[in-house]
């Protein structure tokens, strides 16, 4: 049975039912105890008296994920855009895959914008949808653009629609791998928490 404390008072089983029904995703306890806070006394520990999972035992979860992709798209989840470093490595490495893969494809540069800005605009806006998945449902497809600061002036919708947004589609696909690591590597690293607790 889990004991939890709150305010000094033992919650009875009917909290730890509700417990196990609003189980955390990896990254919600990944990003657990890691980023600056209010203080919080609720703590909750096993009937066998082990020490609480702490955020030095949660930063093990980053050596557990294979590429830098990964642990910078983990760096943001838990921080946001406070951490920096992963932002623009994600940007790059998203601006990267347009760039390369629409000159391997013969793409000549677009009127009004270079190749290399383009890749820039849209690894950005790739990103901060797949951060910030409320974007989605507030923005059209062309609304996107305007989003990433691509204007008419600079490409109309349709242009963009029949000649470059197979290559947004690629940057997606490469978060949602990203993600899937970043998933796969905590959900690992959590039940050889619980083996060795």
């Amino acid at each position: 049975m889990l004991q939890c404390w709150y305010g000094g008072f033992e919650m009875g089983s009917s909290m730890n039912k509700d417990l196990k029904k609003n189980q955390l995703s990896n990254i919600e306890w990944l990003g657990m105890q890691m980023r600056a806070k209010t203080a919080n006394f609720e703590m909750c520990t096993q009937d066998t008296n082990l020490e609480p999972v702490t955020w030095e035992d949660r930063c093990g979860a980053y050596a557990m994920m294979d590429t830098q992709h990964a642990k910078a798209l983990a760096a943001l989840y838990v921080w946001g855009h406070k951490e920096k470093q992963a932002y623009e490595h994600l940007i790059n490495y998203l601006a990267n895959i347009m760039f390369s893969q629409a000159q391997l494809d013969g793409k000549g540069e677009p009127k009004s914008i270079s190749l290399r800005d383009l890749s820039l605009l849209i690894a950005r806006m790739v990103l901060e949808f797949a951060l910030d998945e409320k974007l989605e449902t507030n923005f059209t497809a062309k609304g996107r653009l305007y989003f990433a600061g691509i204007g008419e002036d600079r490409m109309s919708y349709d242009a963009y629609r029949m000649s470059w947004i197979k290559y947004e589609k690629d940057m997606q696909l490469a978060i949602y791998s990203a993600r899937w690591e970043v998933e796969t590597a905590i959900g690992k690293y959590r039940k050889n928490l619980k083996k060795f607790a």
